[in-house]
């Protein structure tokens, strides 16, 4: 007889959530869309032009509003200051951050990783308190380097002494998931909230 398969037991103590996509709603394509209808532009090329741009923003080197009329510069559009404006699209993923205070009342040691730029980083941390929330705020613009670059995931452990095995990535990515696991840190692909809430009991976290 054939012993019994045993399944694998985590110690999860280091969880890092990804932001927009995962806590909050990733705007940006949206805002995109909305710019192209408003000027009767071309969605497809401004969406090819926002992949260009964003990561050029995402990594600190320009900032927030010069990404917004940048992308709108090279459809020949000058940026009036509305169109820069990115407050107004901020809007919380419905039970994403109740889940991480509940992670952390549960003593979890909590990071944000994300690709963002300082001005949208600023502004979601104001609206939804994260310095209450999360022992660190890590993101790509404050480090050069952006996801699914390895050497971020190495940053992050390091910054919060965290050991692979024992920690737990939430992104929204496929490729940043690959990239983490790669490294040795378990991964879970964010689609829903109930859906995440059944992972997270797969890695013996659980919420009640």
């Amino acid at each position: 007889m054939k012993p019994k398969s045993s399944k694998p037991i985590y110690n999860i103590t280091t969880i890092f959530f990804d932001a927009g996509g995962v806590l909050v709603e990733d705007y940006v394509d949206r805002k995109v869309m909305d710019l192209a209808r408003k000027y009767n532009k071309s969605p497809e090329q401004m969406l090819i032009l926002r992949r260009q741009l964003r990561l050029l923003a995402d990594l600190g080197h320009i900032s927030d509003q010069e990404f917004w009329i940048k992308i709108l510069q090279a459809v020949g559009v000058k940026a009036v200051v509305e169109d820069c404006r990115i407050d107004l699209y901020e809007k919380a993923i419905t039970g994403s951050i109740e889940i991480a205070k509940r992670l952390k009342q549960k003593g979890y040691c909590l990071a944000i990783l994300s690709n963002d730029t300082k001005e949208s980083s600023e502004v979601r941390r104001i609206n939804y308190n994260f310095d209450q929330i999360f022992d660190e705020l890590i993101y790509s613009y404050q480090l050069g380097l952006i996801k699914p670059d390895p050497e971020i995931f190495k940053v992050a452990l390091k910054r919060l002494n965290a050991h692979p095995k024992q920690s737990l990535l939430i992104d929204d990515r496929i490729e940043n998931i690959e990239s983490s696991r790669n490294l040795g840190i378990n991964s879970i692909l964010f689609t829903h909230i109930d859906l995440l809430v059944e992972k997270l009991k797969v890695f013996g976290i659980n919420l009640d």
